[in-house]
């Protein structure tokens, strides 16, 4: 389980620095990870929301953590396991989608990001969904 959890924090905290490089004017990538139609981008997120996505991964890393018992002293336990099932379900439906531009149920499937949701990004969000819900399940098993 350790090894799991820190996989799962590192993989979080990787995409909460990389929401931090973009917020801060940074380039490279935003090119193929915001959904278009066309040539138009289906959404424009400003810095603040960037940042807020960063935050909350972050958040997410150090949850993902809990399990470990490194937080055990500043969180309890059965917030932790809630923290881990709201995340495996937040996971789950990106990896699902919006049924139009997003996830394995999008209809637009022909643009550069559309590939690598299919091919990268959806299949990620399988990979955190199933990691924190196995998390939530053995941290519940351990503590029995």
């Amino acid at each position: 389980m350790m090894i799991l959890a820190v996989t799962t924090s590192v993989v979080l905290l990787a995409l909460s620095l990389l929401h931090v490089y973009w917020a801060a004017g940074g380039r490279r990538g935003i090119d193929v990870v915001i959904p278009t139609v066309g040539e138009r981008q289906t959404i424009n997120p400003s810095r603040f929301a960037t940042v807020s996505v960063a935050a909350a991964l972050a958040m997410a890393a150090l949850i993902a953590l809990g399990p470990t018992g490194i937080l055990r002293s500043v969180v309890p336990e059965w917030l932790i396991r809630a923290g881990l099932v709201i995340l495996t379900a937040v996971f789950g439906l990106r990896a699902v989608g919006d049924f139009r531009f997003i996830g394995f149920t999008k209809q637009v499937k022909e643009t550069r990001f559309a590939r690598l949701d299919t091919r990268v990004f959806s299949p990620l969000c399988v990979a955190l969904a199933v990691a924190c819900a196995a998390l939530a399940w053995f941290s519940s098993r351990s503590h029995r």
